[in-house]
């Protein structure tokens, strides 16, 4: 049977049945991968996080070959994890060539994901016969870093762009992520209640009914919708993260963004000074 009938079988048994049935016959790894991609894009899944999964099954062909249905099995599985953890990528030490290091366990556990996420398909269609197990790599804790009043005021006050100055005010109150501070939309603000109402939390794939920040933040946002009434967007900060200005806003302060959201410790944590911090700076602003 050719790949473009087998790939016609699937397809209809797919949209027939909900499911296919195992096949004597082995169904090549083109073929299965294509129709991984094909299914995944009838599902809606964004086309970032359908590039991520084709990045991984080129790296998984690069390693252990192009396996048929029946071929693939828990031993390649681990060659492509032992291989992978070898890699090495290179970042910008200030040298010409810069420098090569090892990648880390953090990324060799999103192609894991992907590859379980192509196996667990495969099974609902009764394509594979072998059994796998995929457990993630153990990840190293990332070093807590949290910004003293001196450095969150500085940051606040330096910074000129009216968008990132407020993107950086909402994730100091609230400890949200970048991508889902960029994605907050306007109706989600609430200001009689000082909070923002369901706010989706990508990373975690969750949805929060309510994040409840001080009234400074919320004095904050009104004054930057205020000055952008009419903006066509619904969005409230219009675009998306503006690296080049956050990268002159470092020369301010050494820190990363996501430094924010620890640092917002603040109003959840409850304990340390960050949540009053922001209250302090911004009262008299």
């Amino acid at each position: 049977m050719k790949e473009a009938e087998i790939a016609a079988v699937l397809k209809a048994r797919e949209i027939n049945n909900g499911i296919f049935s195992s096949s004597n016959k082995p169904i090549p790894w083109n073929t299965f991968k294509a129709e991984f991609i094909a299914a995944k894009r009838r599902r809606n899944v964004e086309e970032s996080s359908i590039k991520e999964v084709e990045n991984t099954l080129t790296l998984f062909e690069s390693i252990v070959g192009k396996p048929d249905n029946q071929q693939l099995c828990q031993k390649l599985i681990d060659k492509f994890i032992d291989v992978r953890m070898k890699h090495e990528k290179k970042v910008d030490d200030g040298s010409e060539d810069g420098k090569m290091v090892q990648i880390s366990p953090a990324t060799v556990n999103k192609d894991l994901r992907n590859i379980k996420s192509l196996i667990l398909w495969g099974k609902e269609c009764e394509m594979f016969k072998a059994r796998f197990r995929i457990h993630p790599l153990k990840t190293t804790a990332k070093p807590v870093r949290r910004l003293t009043d001196k450095e969150v005021k500085a940051l606040i006050t330096g910074t000129t762009d009216p968008e990132l100055r407020l993107g950086i005010i909402i994730a100091v109150y609230t400890g949200l992520r970048r991508g889902d501070v960029w994605a907050l939309k306007r109706e989600q603000v609430d200001f009689k209640n000082n909070c923002l109402h369901d706010v989706v939390e990508k990373k975690c794939r969750k949805v929060t009914d309510k994040i409840f920040m001080s009234p400074a933040c919320s004095r904050e946002i009104k004054r930057y919708m205020d000055a952008h009434f009419g903006q066509p967007s619904d969005k409230l900060l219009k675009g998306g993260f503006p690296n080049k200005k956050w990268e002159d806003a470092k020369e301010i302060v050494s820190c990363k963004f996501h430094d924010l959201r620890r640092t917002c410790g603040s109003t959840l944590a409850g304990q340390s000074s960050s949540g009053w911090v922001p209250t302090q700076q911004l009262k008299d602003y």
